[in-house]
């Protein structure tokens, strides 16, 4: 009896102990949160200061740092703030880009470039290689970086700032997207020919640009929402390119959206976790919860809509990426065919001179020298596929499911393209 009486008790010191734990967890929790409400407007004000006149903010806004100097408290507050906020996204709002700018680019650089009020040089890439991941992307980059009227001095070849950074809370502002390109700037765009005149030129290397758009759901402008359908996107990344710099090249290069869908899958996260039956289980999934959405609303809102959901499957694979066609829709309805270069990566690996002739003709640049060509058109690729992360091939039923799914979309894309890029062969 008594040793069943001990035990309850015991019991019950146990719960009570875990009660106050919980209560003191959510008493400071509830302390970080007021906190940040009660900051949050000074914090807003100051963002949105650097948002709508960046010029004027040529430092590096270091979280930390702006929110003890720009606001009332103090630096130890600002460390628990910083801290609870982490999760609460409640420092940083994401940043409106289509409220930047415009910008007076200077005529005597070909580069987008621009002189704050304090006379900083700054710049904004002259060209996005856009896409798409696992389709030769960073090879392209690479060999387009070789010719000398490129620089390669940037600090990041994927910034992932139009398709990501700059919407989340807690990443980049305008000014850290360009300090990312100060070297480039200081020591290659700043260079000038005998008449004055800036030829060097740099570019944003995100693959994921392409596909990634997600500022829409973060930045709300009702204006919008009252003429258009929220559940598709009121603007895409194309919008934000063309709106920081008309002007922009875009490039891509496609792969076969199967192989590259392998691909990807055998890439990211831990192969020892990966096999063709888990590839063949999340692929069937998707291709259902994509047809499910089709079955109530149009292509355009299921491809976007899909976006939302992409965790379920651990980012691979999903079949949304691979529906090129409406993600180049975007790129074609706001900027001129003629700013616009899309590659098959099977007639680049084939002939990787006359397809770098192409980009280079594509970019306006010189002509490259005959002596430097080795160098460009060397076959060693960048980031492959290393012989570690492959797993063999995809089910044969696996594959033969997906090219039915892809088989119209693919048909769309000859539409848009052109007969070099059906995938359906």
């Amino acid at each position: 009896m008594f040793g069943s009486l001990s035990r309850w008790n015991s019991a019950c010191i146990a719960f009570v102990l875990i009660a106050v734990v919980y209560q003191c967890w959510n008493y400071m929790h509830f302390i970080y949160m007021d906190a940040g409400v009660s900051v949050r407007g000074q914090v807003d004000s100051y963002e949105a200061s650097i948002n709508e006149s960046p010029s004027r903010f040529d430092e590096k806004p270091n979280s930390l740092k702006y929110v003890s100097t720009y606001t009332s408290i103090s630096n130890n507050q600002s460390t628990h703030l910083l801290k609870a906020n982490e999760k609460l996204h409640s420092l940083r709002i994401p940043i409106d880009i289509m409220k930047l700018g415009p910008f007076p680019f200077l005529p005597n650089y070909k580069n987008p470039c621009w002189r704050t009020s304090s006379g900083v040089l700054r710049c904004l890439p002259y060209f996005h290689l856009i896409g798409c991941v696992k389709c030769g992307s960073s090879d392209l980059f690479y060999r387009i970086t070789r010719h000398p009227e490129v620089s390669d001095l940037i600090q990041k070849k994927e910034p992932k700032w139009i398709g990501g950074g700059a919407h989340h809370a807690h990443c980049c502002s305008f000014n850290d997207y360009l300090d990312m390109y100060k070297s480039a700037v200081d020591k290659d765009i700043a260079k000038n020919d005998s008449s004055g005149f800036h030829r060097c030129v740099l570019g944003d290397g995100s693959p994921g640009t392409l596909v990634n758009n997600v500022q829409w759901e973060v930045i709300k402008h009702p204006e919008e929402a009252k003429a258009l359908n929220r559940s598709e996107p009121v603007f895409a990344n194309a919008d934000l390119i063309h709106h920081l710099n008309p002007g922009a090249k875009i490039i891509l290069m496609l792969r076969n959206p199967i192989d590259r869908s392998w691909s990807a899958y055998q890439y990211f996260g831990l192969t020892s976790q990966k096999s063709q039956e888990d590839f063949h289980r999340l692929t069937v999934r998707s291709i259902s919860d994509f047809q499910q959405c089709l079955s109530q609303n149009e292509l355009r809102h299921c491809v976007y809509h899909s976006h939302n959901v992409r965790d379920r499957y651990k980012g691979i694979p999903n079949v949304w990426p691979n529906i090129y066609h409406v993600h180049l829709q975007e790129y074609f309805r706001v900027f001129p065919r003629k700013q616009i270069l899309v590659l098959n990566i099977e007639s680049y690996s084939k002939d990787i001179r006359a397809a770098m002739e192409k980009v280079y003709a594509f970019l306006e640049l010189g002509k490259l020298p005959e002596a430097m060509w080795e160098t460009v058109s060397t076959t060693t690729k960048r980031n492959e596929l290393s012989s570690s992360r492959r797993i063999g091939n995809m089910w044969n039923k696996t594959r033969e499911l997906l090219q039915d799914f892809y088989a119209p979309y693919n048909k769309e894309l000859v539409r848009l393209l052109g007969s070099e890029f059906d995938f359906n062969k």
